[in-house]
């Protein structure tokens, strides 16, 4: 739900971008662009989180090649930490060889 000031501080951010930044000491080498922050449509489900005491491990299990695989398992490491508040160590498990491809590096 909006908090009161939610509404005239986002117009304010929105029409002046450069000026926001400057707040936290960023001087924008390019005009700032304004990017639409409604993230309420996202619709998630990791393949398997298991807690053991105080850490959350999440499992990603991938049968074939996805560039969006890295991007998508820190999107769900980061709504397992939300949901849990806990610490949450994920994994990628590749089922079949044609699931690594040149950008798979291991790290996010």
């Amino acid at each position: 739900m909006p908090k009161p000031f939610d509404a005239t501080l986002k117009q304010l951010i929105r029409h002046h971008p450069a000026d926001w930044l400057g707040l936290i000491g960023v001087v924008p080498a390019r005009k700032p662009k304004w990017i639409d922050a409604e993230l309420s449509t996202v619709s998630a489900s990791a393949d398997s989180l298991l807690q053991v005491g105080n850490v959350v491990y999440h499992f990603e299990f991938e049968a074939g090649p996805d560039d969006t695989l890295e991007r998508r398992v820190l999107l769900y490491n980061a709504l397992a930490h939300f949901r849990t508040g806990l610490k949450v160590l994920s994994t990628a498990v590749l089922l079949r060889s044609n699931a690594q491809h040149a950008g798979l590096t291991g790290a996010v």
